[in-house]
This record gives structure tokens, sequence and C-alpha cells, in this order.
């Protein structure tokens, strides 16, 4: 009995030692599979890369600058370069962990979001950062910055809707809270669960165009200020503004790159940035729309993922996976965000196209009744005065009327009053000379004329009161304003109006202008025959002489051209002359081979047009025969061979001195020139 026991307590100790074996052997191998991906992070290498959206810009377009850190697990330091050239608008960190069958990849992104300074080629060094003790370096990038677009005031009736704003700078929105914080509910920039990501965009991005008036009259001044509103993180780039057809329109400068301002919509705060704002004046009557702008945006919108190690549920088996060495796999810092701020929190960036709604201006004509009929189109408030340089002047003087209207208004639509000088007054076209007020609203300043006139007798003038009359949109009624009347005293100068003028002996002055030459032309006179001067038919006979040469010619290149060998002939030296000046600036090039190349065709060119020898059929002999026929001596004949000799052997040999080559170029002139001589001669 006793024997039975001690067996069956064995075998009890034996199952609780087997069973106690297989869990440490289970327990083993569950955190052997667990630290798979915490092996595989540590052997993937560590990558530190400093992208760009793109590497040229313009001067007036923010832009992302990411410094991307890959499989790094302790980050204790991050320093960003010196960024010179630009200035930081903005800068944001982000967090990335994914496991994809095994394999653990992490990355952690510094983005900044830098402003161009001025045009230019410039550099931006890599950053640095200190990763498991190491000090690791990002590569460096070029980035070429081109001159920005400036906006122009347009008087001509609209804006070319092809040409791009300047692109809106990242909107920071409204921050994410902490991880750790419980009020999730007033951050709009989260996506909750079932949520449609392009419905929050919808909700919290918009554009909006505002104008203070849609029902005007023709040429009153309309504001319009088109209007980026956003409570989300945002990039966005204007691809498309409006086309202010029918409209003279005067820009405003607005801060570059836009700032940021806060209004609330429907009890919402938005971050407002204004685009554009343009001063329109209407010029033709009618429903006149305004064209939509179009606005491509980039948003970011965050996904909250709380990590399972901030929440215990006590479960039962987890002491029993804990392994032997109470060291829990998930509590591993590699799932930490290096810089603390956990990695619950994650994002998605979405493309969102954006276009405002056309807007309808109703344009009224202006009122036919009490039109005055000096009014020229000016609507709004204005004022007139008249001034003049001199009022004491003698009718050798010049003198200066300004007349300036100051208000506001359509004053880029003025054109010039009508001025009543006195009849013996010589006026001109005036001159005008514009003072705008460019970032006033409403639109002012002045427009001034400036007439030149000359008075041609003495005595006293008055220049009547100026009448200049304008549409008050406000009153809906035609004013008119006037300027004081001016008087002139006028006195004889130096010289009568029925005076002869000498103009050989008269000195005109910078400010004065050239007296009139008053006596009759020669061909005026009444005594006066053409066909009695001698160069009338001097005239008459040299196109008959030109063209009579130019007939004798033509007949006798004709009569050249028949006769193939005569006409070598003649052309032989002018030919060879050619080639001889072109192998002279290879002489003066130090071009070796080229020269004596160029003079010794030079030389059996001339010798086959001169002896009437075809260039397949030239040889030694036949040339030496045929220059003996023609009385050349014999020594000139040795001479020239002597010289093709030499020619030819230099292009073969070894490189001749500069002293051998202009020897030779004065040879070949000489030889020519002699034997043409004798050729004539004979």
């Amino acid at each position: 009995m006793a024997a039975a026991l001690d067996i069956f307590v064995k075998l009890k100790h034996m199952k609780r030692s087997i069973l106690h074996s297989l869990a440490v052997c289970f327990a083993g191998m569950c955190v052997w599979v667990m630290n798979l991906p915490r092996a595989a992070a540590q052997s993937a290498p560590v990558h530190f890369t400093t992208r760009v959206q793109s590497h040229t810009v313009d001067l007036n377009q923010p832009f992302q600058v990411q410094f991307v850190l890959e499989n790094a697990r302790h980050i204790s330091a991050f320093t960003p370069p010196a960024f010179k050239g630009f200035q930081v608008l903005q800068n944001f960190q982000s967090q990335q962990t994914s496991i994809i069958n095994g394999q653990v990849s992490s990355s952690y992104t510094v983005t900044y979001v830098l402003q161009p300074v001025r045009a230019g080629k410039f550099t931006i060094d890599g950053a640095t950062a200190t990763v498991d003790g190491a000090t690791v370096h990002s590569n460096p990038v070029t980035i070429e910055v081109a001159p920005g677009l400036a906006s122009s005031s347009n008087a001509g009736g609209g804006s070319t809707a092809s040409t791009p704003q300047l692109p809106v700078p990242a909107a920071p929105g409204f921050t994410p809270p902490d991880e750790d914080e419980s009020d999730w509910s007033q951050f709009p920039g989260l996506i909750r669960s079932g949520e449609d990501p392009m419905d929050v965009i919808r909700k919290n991005v918009f554009v909006k165009v505002n104008v203070d008036k849609t029902d005007v009259y023709q040429g009153e001044q309309i504001v319009a200020t088109y209007k980026l509103y956003t409570r989300l993180q945002t990039t966005s780039d204007v691809v498309k503004v409006p086309a202010f057809s029918g409209f003279s329109t005067h820009d405003i400068d607005l801060p570059n790159p836009p700032q940021a301002t806060t209004e609330i919509v429907d009890g919402k705060r938005y971050k407002v940035f204004t685009i554009r704002k343009t001063i329109l004046f209407p010029l033709q009557t009618g429903n006149l729309q305004l064209d939509p702008v179009e606005i491509d945006n980039r948003v970011r919108l965050y996904i909250l993922n709380k990590s399972s190690r901030h929440v215990r549920h006590g479960d039962p088996l987890e002491e029993f996976l804990k392994d032997p060495f109470h060291f829990n796999p998930f509590d591993d810092p590699f799932f930490d965000d290096p810089f603390g701020g956990g990695s619950g929190l994650t994002y998605r960036d979405f493309d969102y196209h954006l276009t405002s709604n056309p807007v309808t201006i109703h344009v009224k004509p202006l009122p036919e009744e009490g039109k005055p009929e000096n009014f020229t189109g000016a609507v709004g408030h204005f004022t007139v005065t008249a001034t003049v340089d001199k009022d004491n002047l003698s009718t050798d003087d010049a003198g200066t009327l300004k007349l300036t209207i100051s208000g506001e208004g359509n004053l880029q639509m003025i054109s010039s009053p009508t001025v009543n000088f006195p009849g013996s007054f010589d006026t001109y076209d005036p001159k005008i000379e514009d003072h705008f007020q460019k970032n006033s609203i409403p639109f002012s300043g002045s427009r001034t004329f400036e007439y030149v006139f000359m008075p041609h007798a003495a005595g006293d003038y008055t220049i009547p009161a100026i009448r200049f009359a304008y549409f008050d949109p406000q009153a809906k009624a035609y004013k008119q304003v006037e300027t004081t009347p001016i008087v002139l005293h006028v006195t004889m100068g130096n010289r009568t109006a029925s005076s002869p003028v000498d103009f050989s002996q008269q000195q005109i002055l910078p400010d004065q202008l050239a007296p009139i030459h008053l006596s009759p032309l020669l061909w005026l006179h009444h005594n006066f025959s053409l066909w009695q001067q001698w160069w009338y038919w001097l005239l008459l006979v040299l196109p008959l002489i030109g063209v009579w040469l130019w007939m004798r010619q033509q007949r006798r290149l004709a009569w050249l051209r028949a006769d193939e060998a005569l006409w070598k002939n003649k052309q032989a030296n002018k030919i060879a002359r050619k080639r001889l000046e072109r192998a002279g600036e290879l002489l003066r090039q130090r071009q070796e081979k080229a020269f004596y190349q160029e003079t010794s065709q030079a030389l059996w060119g001339y010798l086959s047009y001169k002896c009437n020898i075809p260039f397949a059929e030239l040889s030694r002999e036949k040339l030496k025969h045929t220059l003996l026929q023609q009385s050349v001596p014999p020594e000139q004949v040795d001479a020239l061979f002597q010289l093709l000799d030499h020619c030819e052997q230099a292009l073969y040999a070894p490189a001749a001195s500069s002293g051998d080559m202009e020897q030779v170029y004065q040879q070949a002139l000489q030889w020519i020139s002699s034997l043409e001589s004798q050729l004539t001669r004979s």
C-alpha cells in the first residue's frame, strides 16, 4: 500500500514537472515570436534624408522641406540647418509606424514651411540628428528661386484668367490637442469612426467672394474680395483667377505671403486668408458675372489610435505570457515617439479642389435726364482746379495750363475736358499725368492735363472758366464743378507775325518752339518752269544710262559663258586669289595642314582654268608641255613644280616653321602674278 502511494506521488510530481516545462517552453516561444519585429527593426539600417516638393520655386511661393528619419530607435537630438536665404513660416513634426508581414518600419518627419526672401540659387544644408548615440546627417538640397509675379493695375477691361495668383502659405489651422487630453470634441481636424474625410473637409474649408454691392451704375466702383476660410491644416495654391470681363480693374496690394486673420462664421472660428482684393469699374450695362476662383488644397486630417499599452484589462494570462525576466515585449521603447509624443496620433493628407460661386453684378445705365453736354463719363465725386505757369508773357513765349481733377471714382476713365483758349492762341494736345493712391478704398487720387499754348498777338486775354461734369451715384444726379477764369497779359515780342524770319541767325531756346517758315516754296512761283531746269533732264537721262550699262554687262557675261575656255581663263586669277586669301587666314591661325592644302588647291585650280585642262586630266607632263608652248620660261616652270612638291610634302612631313609657311605663301602669290602678266602679254 505504501509502495503504491509512493508511486502515485512520484507520478503526480512528474506530471507537474512536465506541465511546468511545457508552460515555460510555450512562454519562451511566444516571447521569441513577439520579439521578431524588434529584432527586425534592430537590423534595419537608419536612413536620414532631406526631401523637397520641388527644386524650383517662385519667389512668392512658400514650400515644404522635410527631414525624414527612418528606422531610428532612440533619437536624443535634432538640429535643423540655418536656412540661409529663406524665412521659416512654420514647422511641425509627425511619426508613422507600421508592421507588415512581421517587418516593422518607422519614420519620424520634421517639416519646415519656408518662404524665399530673394531670387537666386541656394543650397539648404542637411540636418543633424543623434540616433542611438551616433550622429547622422541628411543630404543637402539645392533650390532655385525664380522671380515672382507682381500684381498690376488693369485699366483696359479685365485681367487675364490664365495667370495664377500667388500661392497661399500652409495654414496652421487649429493644432490637435495632446493624446492624453480627453476633450477632442472641439478639434475639427479629427476623423471619427465612420466619418467621410471629404465631408469633414467640406464643412471646414471653403472659399468665398465678398462684394460691397451688386446693383450699381455704369462706372460706379465695386470692391471684390476673395477669401479662403479654413479650420484645418491646409496648403493651398490658386490655380485660376477670375476674368473680369467688362470691367476696368485695379488690384489692391496684399501682404506677401498672405497673412491669416480670424473670423467667426456660424459660431465657428476660422483662419481667413485674403487671396485677392480688386476695385472694379463696370464698362458696360447689363448683368456682368465675376468668374469663380479655383484653388487646389492639400488638407491634413488626424486619426486617433489609442495604443494598448495605455489601457490595462487585468488579463489572467498576462502573468503567464510574461517572459521569465519580467519583460513585456509591448513596453519596448521602440514603439514610443522618439520625442515623447506617443504613437496614437497619425494623419493623412487629402487633395481637395475648391471653386467659389460666381457672382452676378447688375449694371444700370446712367440716366439720360439732366445729362450735361460736357459730360465725358466720370462717375464719383470730384473737384477741379486750373493754374498757369505765368500770366504775363510775350508773343515769343509758350505758356502751360495745368488742369487737375481730384476726387474718388473712376479717375482712370476721365478724358480731357474742353478748354476754350482765345482764337489767336496756338494749342496742342494735352499731356496726362496721374497720381493715384494705389491702396485707397474708395479709389482716389488725381489726374492732371497739361496744355501748352502760344499767343500770336499782344493784348489782355481771358481763359473762361473750365467746367467739368460728373455723375454722383450716391445722389443719383449729375453735378458740375468749374475753375475760376484765368486772365493773361501778352506783350509784343521781338518778332511780329508779318516780319520775315532769318532761320540761319535765330537761336531757339530749349523751351521754345521753332517759328514757322512763311515764305512761299520755290516751285510755287508763277514764273517757275520745271522743264527749263538742267537737273530735271539729268534725272530723266540717268535711268536710261543705267539700263544700257546693265544690258551691256549682261551681254558680255553671256558671251563669256558661251566660250567656257575663255570664261575660265578670265576667272582663273580671281578664283586663285580668293583661295589664297583663305590660305592667308589659315597662316595667321597657324593651321599648317589646312594652309598647305588650300595653297596647293589654289595653284592646281589656277593652272586647270588657265591652261584649259580639265582637273581630272591634269598631270605634270601635260601641264609642263602646255606652259612651255605658251612661252613660259623653263626655270619658272621648274619653280612651280618645286612649290607644288613642297606643299605636298608638308601635308605628310613633320611640322614646318611659320617662316616656311610665310615663304610658301609669298612664292604662290608671286608665281601667279608673274604667270598672269606673261600670258597676258603673249
